[in-house]
């Protein structure tokens, strides 16, 4: 382990560790990992919520007399959609916000004018995730010879676009096919599938691609094997009687 002898500012590091054996070899560089020194404590970067007013929370830090937070849907922060400066350390925006990134940051004063800003953090505002949709055809265990069939399934509430998952594990852990299909359509019509049963299954997607619950999921067996050709066994050929 090592502590860094230094005060470090706020901001993005990297770091990365080497090991040297008793001889003195060095090996090489480890892979490189990287930690933010923030003040920032939620929503967490990276996540999303479907609250459209979220509460901004930051940490105190010693003998700052004052905060200045920033929230802005564009990573520049040129056009600001909410802003702060006080003695409060979190920030609700007043009005809802539309659906879509966001980028918040802060900064302190400590007395001496505001210091530089902190790494930027990102959260999504995701309407409400969609309702489950119903699974139309085929029906359930069904029978095909037609390597590319069509999906079909009702709409769900607040669905946008829809992901289909086929695989022949039933478990979906490495599906065959894995698609989101075009705004508003209710199929897919599979790509050639060897023959084989397949478990199928669908979920809605919303404006930004936040998931709603899968379907129930049904399965079917395509079977394009034409039958052995019979043999024929009586009477034997040119037999007469």
């Amino acid at each position: 382990s090592y502590t860094s002898t230094l005060a470090l500012d706020f901001g993005t590091y990297f770091w990365r560790v080497q090991s040297k054996d008793k001889l003195g070899n060095w090996g090489g560089w480890s892979q490189t990992f990287s930690f933010d020194l923030t003040l920032h404590a939620s929503p967490a970067s990276g996540s999303s919520t479907t609250n459209p007013r979220p509460a901004f929370k930051w940490n105190a830090w010693t003998g700052a007399i004052a905060y200045d937070f920033q929230l802005d849907d564009a990573p520049d922060f040129t056009t600001l959609v909410g802003q702060y400066t006080g003695t409060a350390r979190s920030y609700t925006p007043p009005v809802p916000l539309n659906g879509g990134l966001y980028y918040w940051r802060v900064r302190v004063d400590v007395g001496s004018g505001f210091g530089a800003w902190m790494p930027a953090w990102t959260v999504t505002v995701s309407p409400a995730t969609p309702g489950k949709p119903k699974l139309v055809a085929p029906k359930n265990n069904a029978l095909t010879n037609d390597n590319t069939p069509m999906l079909t399934w009702q709409a769900a509430a607040g669905a946008s676009t829809y992901q289909v998952q086929i695989d022949d594990d039933g478990a979906f852990g490495s599906p065959q096919q894995d698609v989101i299909v075009g705004v508003g359509l209710l199929n897919y019509i599979a790509s050639e599938l060897p023959d084989s049963t397949y478990a199928w299954r669908v979920r809605g997607l919303n404006a930004v691609g936040g998931p709603g619950s899968w379907s129930t999921p049904r399965t079917f067996t395509v079977d394009t094997t034409p039958p052995d050709v019979p043999t024929l066994i009586t009477p034997l050929d040119g037999a007469s009687s």
